[in-house]
């Protein structure tokens, strides 16, 4: 299983890489930040430090299925300028299959 995960994060961090070395990515714009693969191989002293792990590894790969997600659905020709194994990635990632979920916040009745 620890290597399944490593594998899905690798891959969606090599899309968010591509991602933000395009052309039509804004200079300087926000993208997730880098895995720490090494925590990945650690021993986990009691179970909840094997369930901290598992939401901390579960929030990088939102991070970067949200990103990726995002740039699909907001910029037009996404795929241009993208090297074609991120592409086929981002594309067997079949995200398009997911409702898209938004969150309204009205800032001051609840900042």
């Amino acid at each position: 299983m620890i290597t399944r995960m490593e594998d899905d994060l690798w891959c969606y961090e090599a899309c968010v890489i591509s991602i933000a070395h395009s052309m039509m990515f804004p200079a300087k714009a926000y993208r997730p930040g880098h895995c720490d693969y090494d925590t990945l191989h650690d021993t986990f002293a009691d179970s909840q430090a094997l369930e901290d792990f598992g939401a901390k590894a579960k929030r990088q790969a939102l991070d970067y299925l949200a990103f990726i997600n995002w740039w699909m659905s907001s910029v037009s020709f996404w795929d241009n300028n993208l090297p074609q194994p991120a592409i086929d990635a981002i594309i067997n990632l079949n995200l398009h299959k997911y409702p898209r979920c938004r969150v309204l916040i009205d800032l001051q009745k609840h900042w």
